[in-house]
This record gives structure tokens, C-alpha cells and sequence, in this order.
């Protein structure tokens, strides 16, 4: 791969972030300083995102605590499940005998 080549695919890529971001082609072969500004913070921004070791590693713990915390938050919803069970459970077993003692004459 030459020099060529990467200056051949920096202009395909400036292009292609051109297009999508104005929805329009770019019929000329230069830029505006601030909008190549502007796509230097985006380049840097999604290199940084794609390949960075620190931010890789960062995503990786925040995926881990989300898994954590989803489990965290399952744990609690299936406890809260649980116990609005046995209260329902509790009713119907105190309605039960409240019926069988009208049926028998307890009251």
C-alpha cells in the first residue's frame, strides 16, 4: 500500500461522511475550513470509539456492570413477583376458610 492509496481513501471517506451528513453529493474536490474541522472531531471521536485500548476496556466495564445491574434488577423482580405470589396465596387460603366456616355455620 502506497502513500497514494491513503490520501485515495481519506478523499473516499471525506466524501462519504460529506454525502451522508448533508444528504447531497459534493460536486467539488475541496472543503471549508470549519467543516473539515468538524470532520476531524468526528474522525478523532469515532477512532477513538472503534479502536481506543482505554475506551474499549471502558466499554467493557460498563457492559459488565449493566449485566450486573440487569441481573441485580431480575433478582429483585422475581422477589417482588414472589411475594405478591404468597399474598395472593395468603387471600385465597383466608377467603377459603372464611367460606368453609359460613358453609358449616361458624361464622
Amino acid at each position: 500500500m502506497m502513500r497514494d492509496d491513503l490520501d485515495t481513501m481519506l478523499r473516499v471517506i471525506v466524501d462519504m461522511y460529506f454525502r451522508i451528513k448533508h444528504k447531497a453529493p459534493n460536486y467539488s474536490t475541496t472543503y471549508t475550513k470549519p467543516a473539515l474541522e468538524d470532520f476531524n472531531k468526528w474522525l478523532n471521536s469515532r477512532v477513538m470509539y472503534l479502536m481506543c485500548a482505554e475506551v474499549q476496556k471502558e466499554k467493557q466495564e460498563l457492559h459488565e456492570w449493566m449485566v450486573n445491574q440487569q441481573d441485580s434488577d431480575q433478582e429483585e423482580l422475581d422477589k417482588m413477583a414472589q411475594n405478591d405470589l404468597e399474598l395472593k396465596d395468603s387471600i385465597n387460603m383466608s377467603i377459603d376458610t372464611k367460606i368453609e366456616r359460613e358453609m358449616n355455620g361458624d361464622r
